[in-house]
């Protein structure tokens, strides 16, 4: 008489296109005879495969051509995954031995994170200070999505700064040089973007009229040395 025993269900995670794989072989060092997987979508259970003896046959049409398995079918792998393989699988392993062993995988498929942007708001300036606003944008994203912005100041390494959609940036002018970077994820993709905050606070402007600045206070300091020379001139001359 076979004796069923279960074994606690495994998370797994998979992208939208990419390809995954469900492993219960590394639990069952005994020989297998056949192995049955079945897939569960809400209230709804299918039979998806069975393996043993050489042999793997394909039950369920939603599946048809994307599954592959090995080891007596203690490992399957599924391609091209799509939202709609997200559910429970079920590996039902029945062992030289007669007994059957479950092991559970809970697949959670994820879409691919979209090409990012960085919208600003609201720029405005308050003496020597820059205050923008930036949100971070992944369109047409309708699943939820964990985001960190980071920061960096000339060549220095990132630094964390929060880790919410929208920032707010107040910074003195010698800090407008500053790089900030958004980081978008979920559990299966991850995508960047960033964005310099000299674009929006002048910066170059800064410099360059800080290089005015300086030529103009040297033009001076040279036309009143030709003066004073030309004064000391003219009073050797007289005198």
């Amino acid at each position: 008489m076979a004796h069923t025993q279960e074994i606690i269900i495994e998370p797994v995670i998979g992208l939208v296109n990419s390809t995954v794989e469900l492993s219960a072989y590394r639990h069952f060092p005994l020989p297998v005879k056949e192995t049955i997987w079945k897939f569960t979508s809400g209230s709804s259970t299918v039979k998806v495969a069975e393996a043993g003896n050489n042999s793997f046959l394909t039950y369920s049409d939603q599946f048809k051509n994307r599954i592959e398995a090995s080891n007596n079918g203690t490992i399957i792998t599924i391609r091209h995954l799509s939202l709609k393989d997200t559910g429970e699988y079920c590996a039902e392993i029945v062992l030289i031995s007669k007994v059957i062993r479950k092991l559970m995988f809970t697949l959670t498929v994820y879409e691919p994170i979209p090409t990012l942007a960085i919208k600003v708001e609201f720029t405005n300036h308050s003496g020597d200070q820059c205050n923008v606003t930036f949100h971070c944008l992944a369109p047409s994203y309708t699943s939820a999505l964990s985001y960190n912005w980071k920061y960096r100041h000339q060549n220095l390494e990132y630094q964390q700064y929060n880790n919410r959609s929208t920032i707010q940036i107040s910074v003195p002018r010698d800090h407008q040089d500053m790089e900030f970077l958004c980081i978008v994820q979920n559990p299966a993709d991850q995508k960047n973007v960033s964005v310099h905050l000299g674009r929006f606070c002048g910066v170059a402007n800064l410099t360059k009229n800080r290089g005015c600045h300086l030529y103009l206070r040297s033009g001076l300091i040279a036309a009143f040395l030709l003066i004073s020379l030309f004064s000391i001139c003219l009073f050797c001359c007289y005198h």
